[in-house]
């Protein structure tokens, strides 16, 4: 029996020393795992914000193009008052919401069909990019020219600046001097 108390006491004292080094090692473990969190989680906030910026880049690219039923109510929840627009090299931009979606109806006009395929994005920060294809006909007015009826189809790229989940500045570039060849407004040349 005595012999039994022993080992039952060596045992004692093993398992004891088995539990100190367990919670060391747990605490060990956990000081570790705050560290590395602490050095991942400025990493993690951006790669989140990147895809809130991508996201919102990509609404507006869906339902906010001109030709969706409801673009006007999605430009007034993704884009800032003071949005400001450079579209393609225009010497100005266009200054606040009301007058860009002015400007947007516009041109829609001139293409009421006129569909965009995204075919990249690039999201830099608060900036999101993204290269699309747009193809259409054009059966109305556009940019003060007359309809021609015919299709054009070109590449372009947007660029979105976007800040406290609002689009603030945004620069539309595609080859306006394709566009006009393919509708038969300017010749090409030869």
């Amino acid at each position: 029996m005595l012999t039994l108390k022993t080992q039952d006491s060596a045992h004692l004292k093993i398992l004891q020393s088995f539990q100190l080094w367990l919670r060391h090692s747990c605490l060990v473990l956990m000081m570790a795992m705050t560290i590395l969190l602490s050095l991942h989680l400025p990493a993690m906030a951006a790669n989140s914000t990147a895809d809130q910026n991508r996201s919102l880049a990509l609404q507006y690219a869906k339902e906010g193009w001109g030709t969706k039923p409801a673009w006007e109510k999605t430009w007034d929840k993704l884009l800032s008052p003071k949005i400001i627009f450079h579209f393609n090299s225009f010497a100005q931009p266009i200054v606040g919401l009301a007058e860009n979606k002015e400007f947007n109806k516009s041109l829609f006009e001139g293409f009421p069909d006129i569909r965009q395929r995204i075919e990249d994005v690039v999201v830099d920060g608060n900036n999101v990019v993204y290269r699309h294809t747009i193809e259409g006909t054009n059966t109305g007015i556009f940019l003060g020219t007359p309809a021609t009826g015919k299709s054009v189809k070109v590449n372009g790229f947007t660029q979105l600046k976007i800040s406290n989940g609002k689009i603030t500045e945004m620069w539309y570039e595609c080859n306006l001097l394709e566009v006009m060849q393919q509708i038969g407004l300017i010749p090409r040349s030869t």
